[in-house]
């Protein structure tokens, strides 16, 4: 005889189950909900737990975290049943339970778990894997598979977000993101089923207690005079809006710590100046306006990176696609020019969302030696700057560039794109026409020359400036301040651009730790002036275009790993045409098993993926068991320290997303090449 406990929402399968399971000499107990459950088991140590994946309140994996941090059933065999274990894929080990049943009809279903008490007389242990018991006789079902991938979404979703979120159940934690757990100060097992107010101290209870109670059911906000303190913390609680179930409570839990203080170091601050001279009180405006603006771009920032992260992914296949279709077309088909529009109309959404990674301040590779005479020469050649003198043919253009230039560290795809929106604002500012100057300099800066772009001081030294003046409308001075900002923009809405012109200026300035002066009055034009410090380096020589000839593949075996299908395919095409030979996997743990047991010439790893492990960790992991193993790494944007660590520990190249078949050829062929 076995004692049993059977924890299932459906009262038909436990009547089932518990008749079946008595008539054949077991002890059963049953509960229908987790919270029940686990108040059971701390009287009562079964010798063996049936619980269905999905409950009403806590989830299967939660609750075996629950159940082995409980002392009396760390050892005790967990089997975890559910209907949707196809679609699940449900790993035992993750989840902390010894076995794992695919549920079907009441039939098959009571056989393996009659199967799984048996196995209780053989020897097992908490670390031992087993097979989904029953998994062939079910099938996955579309709408499951869909609903699933619906709440595996949501779920990333919550467990990324910075504010914590806790469902509160009949007085009782059910559930808690990530960042609830790091708010409140302990490991999620820990939370889970605790009442939230017997987590703070004694004068703090009921403010919690009053809020959970609270028959308000619109999204309010505790307005104490005292903020709750948990650990040193101060933590703002906001209930939102659940209608129609009084027995469960969702909370907004944030940690305002940093905020509330540096709100009170700032306000002790001001009292300080306060006291002080009236022209400091200015100097106070200014700094408190500079603050608001770093966190609004800083903000931004991480949205922008995110978006064009996406976007990068996308644009992959417009982008590469086409290159491959041009290759087996013959030239003069008629389909060349739809082709070619298509993969230029994704060569310009790619710059769309460079400029995205220009204003978030990732991806954007500042080492090339370049001159900004050149730049400015090529971009006065190009076919935008032929697009801007036909708009504006009113609008006449001078150039006056220094002799003997000193050359500059930067990008050239930024410093041109940088030129270009100058010049287009100019030119916008003057819709009756004039003149729009283009000028560079060297100058030594010997003392502090402070600008008026974040009231910076410049740092002495050689710069190289650029200028851009024009005879326009000018900036009032209310709005000066404001030009740099992404919200803000004078620009009319169906019109070209994007709006971010002057976001992506000041973006790529301080990613090329330059400085920006604006001088300008309402009626008198407006003079933009940008310093970029000088170097003495050599200038970068510039490649030449490599035939596709020359980076043709040998047979050699490539591994591309990637999370996002569409991407491994379409790398896999591009490798296979080009004569690799190719494997993928879709996320690092994958990879790395695969080099365990098979060879490959060389990796292709995507920096950024979810869920699991990142293109760092993923080398790292190989590198320690094959330091001699090849690999690129790949991404739709860059934090530069992950691509500076992954070049220090072996990696041989980095390539920017969207893949085309040059950049993505060169790199592999360089890279095969290498002694």
């Amino acid at each position: 005889m076995k004692k049993i406990m059977i924890i299932d929402d459906n009262p038909h399968f436990i009547s089932y189950m518990k008749r079946l399971l008595n008539d054949t000499g077991h002890e059963v107990l049953t509960e229908s909900t987790g919270m029940s459950a686990i108040n059971q088991l701390a009287n009562y140590t079964p010798d063996i737990i049936f619980l269905d994946f999905f409950l009403p309140d806590i989830n299967a994996d939660k609750l075996c975290q629950i159940i082995r941090n409980m002392e009396n059933l760390k050892n005790i065999c967990i089997v975890v049943m559910s209907a949707a274990a196809k679609e699940l894929q449900l790993d035992a080990s993750k989840i902390g339970a010894n076995a794992l049943i695919a549920k079907g009809i009441f039939k098959e279903t009571a056989e393996h778990v009659f199967s799984a008490i048996a196995d209780l007389e053989k020897p097992f242990n908490n670390d031992e894997v087993r097979t989904i018991i029953g998994i062939d006789s079910v099938y996955p079902r579309q709408i499951t598979k869909e609903l699933l991938e619906k709440y595996c979404h949501i779920e990333t979703i919550l467990d990324s977000i910075a504010q914590g979120i806790v469902e509160i159940y009949q007085g009782q934690i059910v559930y808690a993101n990530p960042a609830a757990a790091t708010n409140l100060g302990k490991p999620l097992y820990q939370l889970l089923t605790v009442n939230l107010s017997s987590l703070f101290v004694e004068t703090e209870k009921s403010k919690v207690e009053s809020i959970i109670k609270s028959k308000n059911y619109e999204s309010t906000t505790i307005n104490w005079k005292g903020p709750l303190h948990l650990e040193n913390k101060i933590l703002s609680i906001k209930k939102l809006p659940l209608k129609n179930d009084d027995d469960t409570t969702i909370l907004l839990i944030s940690d305002i710590t940093e905020s509330t203080r540096a709100e009170e170091a700032i306000q002790s601050y001001q009292n300080h100046l306060e006291s002080l001279v009236e022209e400091r009180t200015s100097d106070l405006k200014k700094a408190h306006e500079r603050l608001q603006h770093i966190q609004k771009m800083e903000a931004i920032g991480i949205i922008a990176g995110g978006v064009a992260h996406d976007l990068n992914n996308i644009l992959t296949a417009i982008v590469g696609y086409p290159d491959l279709l041009l290759l087996e077309l013959p030239a003069d088909s008629s389909y060349r020019r739809i082709l070619l529009t298509i993969k230029e109309s994704g060569k310009k959404a790619a710059d769309v969302v460079q400029d995205l990674l220009t204003m978030a301040r990732r991806g954007v590779n500042t080492n090339e030696v370049v001159d900004l005479n050149s730049i400015i020469f090529d971009f006065l050649n190009s076919p935008e700057c032929e697009k801007l003198k036909s708009f504006h043919s009113t609008t006449y253009l001078e150039t006056i560039l220094e002799n003997n230039l000193l050359n500059i560290s930067g990008s050239p795809t930024h410093l041109s794109k940088t030129i270009m929106n100058l010049i287009f604002n100019a030119a916008e500012a003057m819709p009756d026409g004039g003149k729009i100057i283009v000028s560079t300099e060297n100058r030594y800066v010997d003392k502090g020359i402070r600008v008026s772009c974040g009231n910076k001081e410049i740092e002495e030294g050689d710069y190289v400036i650029l200028t851009v003046s024009d005879t326009g409308v000018g900036i009032s001075a209310e709005d000066i301040d404001k030009i740099f900002d992404p919200f803000y923009t004078n620009k009319i809405m169906g019109r070209s651009g994007t709006g971010l012109g002057m976001t992506v200026v000041w973006g790529t300035m301080e990613d090329h730790k330059g400085y920006i002066n604006v001088a300008s009055s309402s009626g008198k034009g407006t003079t933009f002036s940008l310093y970029f410090p000088a170097t003495r380096q050599e200038l970068t020589k510039k490649s030449s275009r490599i035939p596709i000839g020359e980076y043709k593949g040998k047979g050699e075996s490539i591994l591309v790993v990637d999370d996002v299908e569409k991407q491994r395919q379409m790398v896999s095409m591009i490798l296979t045409m080009l004569g690799y030979s190719v494997s993928t996997t879709s996320c690092g743990e994958e990879a790395v098993e695969y080099i365990r047991k098979n060879q490959a010439d060389l990796i292709i790893l995507d920096m950024v993926m979810a869920p699991g492990i990142d293109g760092l960790e993923t080398f790292k992991r190989i590198h320690e068991f094959h330091p001699d193993q090849k690999a690129i790494i790949a991404s739709g944007y860059s934090e530069g320290e992950l691509i500076s660590k992954c070049l220090e520990l072996g990696v041989g190249q980095y390539i920017k997303k969207p893949y085309t078949i040059e950049n993505i050829g060169i790199a592999v062929r360089q890279e095969l090449d290498k002694n």
